[in-house]
Protein backbone atom coordinates (compact mmCIF):
# COMPACT_ATOMS: atom_id res chain seq x y z
CA UNK A 1 0.00 0.00 0.00
CA UNK A 2 2.75 2.45 0.89
CA UNK A 3 4.54 1.69 -2.39
CA UNK A 4 1.33 2.55 -4.25
CA UNK A 5 1.07 5.90 -2.42
CA UNK A 6 4.75 6.59 -3.05
CA UNK A 7 4.22 6.02 -6.79
CA UNK A 8 1.27 8.44 -6.82
CA UNK A 9 3.19 11.09 -4.89
CA UNK A 10 6.18 10.63 -7.20
CA UNK A 11 3.99 11.03 -10.28
CA UNK A 12 2.40 14.22 -8.85
CA UNK A 13 5.84 15.68 -8.11
CA UNK A 14 7.15 14.72 -11.54
CA UNK A 15 4.14 16.34 -13.23
CA UNK A 16 3.81 19.39 -11.01
CA UNK A 17 2.98 21.73 -13.92
CA UNK A 18 0.01 19.61 -14.95
CA UNK A 19 -1.14 19.38 -11.33
CA UNK A 20 -0.88 23.18 -10.95
CA UNK A 21 -3.07 23.64 -14.03
CA UNK A 22 -5.60 21.09 -12.75
CA UNK A 23 -5.67 22.79 -9.34
CA UNK A 24 -6.18 26.20 -10.97
CA UNK A 25 -9.07 24.91 -13.10
CA UNK A 26 -10.73 23.23 -10.11
CA UNK A 27 -10.31 26.41 -8.04
CA UNK A 28 -11.80 28.50 -10.83
CA UNK A 29 -14.79 26.15 -11.14
CA UNK A 30 -15.41 26.32 -7.40
CA UNK A 31 -15.26 30.12 -7.41
CA UNK A 32 -17.51 30.25 -10.47
CA UNK A 33 -20.02 28.03 -8.67
CA UNK A 34 -20.08 30.33 -5.65
CA UNK A 35 -20.56 33.39 -7.84
CA UNK A 36 -23.40 31.78 -9.78
CA UNK A 37 -25.06 30.64 -6.58
CA UNK A 38 -25.02 34.17 -5.20
CA UNK A 39 -26.57 35.52 -8.42
CA UNK A 40 -29.74 33.47 -8.26
CA UNK A 41 -33.00 35.36 -8.10
CA UNK A 42 -34.08 36.26 -4.61
CA UNK A 43 -37.58 35.26 -3.55
CA UNK A 44 -40.08 38.12 -3.57
CA UNK A 45 -42.44 36.52 -1.04
CA UNK A 46 -41.91 35.74 2.60
CA UNK A 47 -43.84 32.92 4.30
CA UNK A 48 -46.59 35.25 5.49
CA UNK A 49 -47.20 36.61 1.98
CA UNK A 50 -47.20 33.10 0.52
CA UNK A 51 -49.92 32.04 2.96
CA UNK A 52 -51.90 35.22 2.26
CA UNK A 53 -51.62 34.63 -1.49
CA UNK A 54 -52.75 31.02 -1.20
CA UNK A 55 -55.68 32.06 0.98
CA UNK A 56 -56.67 34.85 -1.43
CA UNK A 57 -56.52 32.46 -4.38
CA UNK A 58 -58.59 29.87 -2.53
CA UNK A 59 -61.21 32.46 -1.52
CA UNK A 60 -61.09 34.18 -4.94
CA UNK A 61 -60.58 37.47 -3.10
CA UNK A 62 -59.77 39.82 -5.96
CA UNK A 63 -58.78 42.80 -3.84
CA UNK A 64 -56.34 40.74 -1.78
CA UNK A 65 -54.86 39.09 -4.89
CA UNK A 66 -54.32 42.46 -6.58
CA UNK A 67 -52.71 43.89 -3.44
CA UNK A 68 -50.39 40.88 -3.00
CA UNK A 69 -49.45 40.98 -6.68
CA UNK A 70 -48.73 44.70 -6.43
CA UNK A 71 -46.56 44.16 -3.35
CA UNK A 72 -44.74 41.34 -5.16
CA UNK A 73 -43.99 43.51 -8.15
CA UNK A 74 -42.87 46.29 -5.83
CA UNK A 75 -40.48 43.93 -4.04
CA UNK A 76 -39.13 42.74 -7.38
CA UNK A 77 -38.54 46.32 -8.52
CA UNK A 78 -36.76 47.12 -5.25
CA UNK A 79 -34.42 44.20 -5.79
CA UNK A 80 -33.64 45.14 -9.37
CA UNK A 81 -33.70 48.94 -9.25
CA UNK A 82 -31.83 51.71 -7.56
CA UNK A 83 -33.76 52.79 -4.47
CA UNK A 84 -32.90 56.48 -4.68
CA UNK A 85 -36.46 57.35 -5.67
CA UNK A 86 -38.13 54.45 -3.88
CA UNK A 87 -41.28 56.29 -2.82
CA UNK A 88 -42.09 57.49 -6.34
CA UNK A 89 -41.28 54.05 -7.74
CA UNK A 90 -43.52 52.46 -5.11
CA UNK A 91 -46.50 54.65 -5.95
CA UNK A 92 -45.99 54.22 -9.70
CA UNK A 93 -45.70 50.45 -9.40
CA UNK A 94 -48.76 50.12 -7.19
CA UNK A 95 -50.83 52.28 -9.53
CA UNK A 96 -49.58 50.49 -12.67
CA UNK A 97 -50.41 47.10 -11.16
CA UNK A 98 -53.87 48.22 -10.14
CA UNK A 99 -54.54 49.63 -13.61
CA UNK A 100 -53.15 46.51 -15.32
CA UNK A 101 -55.17 44.14 -13.14
CA UNK A 102 -58.42 46.09 -13.43
CA UNK A 103 -59.18 44.38 -16.74
CA UNK A 104 -58.04 40.92 -15.62
CA UNK A 105 -60.27 38.17 -14.33
CA UNK A 106 -59.73 36.59 -10.93
CA UNK A 107 -58.40 33.47 -12.65
CA UNK A 108 -55.76 35.46 -14.54
CA UNK A 109 -54.60 37.21 -11.36
CA UNK A 110 -54.57 33.88 -9.52
CA UNK A 111 -52.49 32.31 -12.33
CA UNK A 112 -49.92 35.13 -12.15
CA UNK A 113 -49.71 34.83 -8.36
CA UNK A 114 -49.28 31.05 -8.58
CA UNK A 115 -46.45 31.51 -11.11
CA UNK A 116 -44.70 33.87 -8.70
CA UNK A 117 -45.12 31.43 -5.81
CA UNK A 118 -43.07 28.78 -7.64
CA UNK A 119 -39.35 28.87 -6.80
Amino acid sequence: MSLFLANIIGWVIANWRLMAIVAAVVGFLILFGFVMQSCEKKPVFDEKKIEQAKQAIAEKDRQAMVEILAQSELAEKKINANLANAETEKLNTLEATRIRTSSMSNEEIARILEERLRP
